[in-house]
């Protein structure tokens, strides 16, 4: 009579160890799970701000290429004009030395 009654405690002993470590078992897998989601999104969130500034560096190398360029003909047009000036003046300096030849010459 006292075995069928150790029985039914010890069946309840086991079942409760056993619920307790399947509790512990599946806390433990949730936070591995919790734990794997997290590095995962972190690893994503790294990857996303990698992209972002290598499109950053990209973005800056095509300004700064932009603004030589744009110094380039700033410069080139500044040149051009400078010489055409100077053809202008040139030119005028011949058309008055002929007036003067055709004027002073008569």
């Amino acid at each position: 009579s006292k075995e069928l009654r150790s029985k039914p405690q010890q069946q309840d002993l086991q079942k409760s160890v056993y619920e307790e470590a399947k509790s512990e078992t599946m806390k433990s897998i949730i936070s591995a799970s919790r734990l794997s989601d997290m590095k995962l999104k972190r690893a994503q969130i790294e990857a996303f701000l990698r992209r972002k500034v290598e499109e950053k560096q990209e973005l800056t190398r095509r300004l700064t290429k932009l603004k030589e360029e744009d110094a380039t003909h700033i410069r080139k047009s500044q040149e051009l004009a400078r010489s055409r000036q100077k053809q202008g003046f040139t030119f005028i300096h011949i058309v008055l030395a002929l007036l003067a030849g055709i004027v002073f010459g008569s």
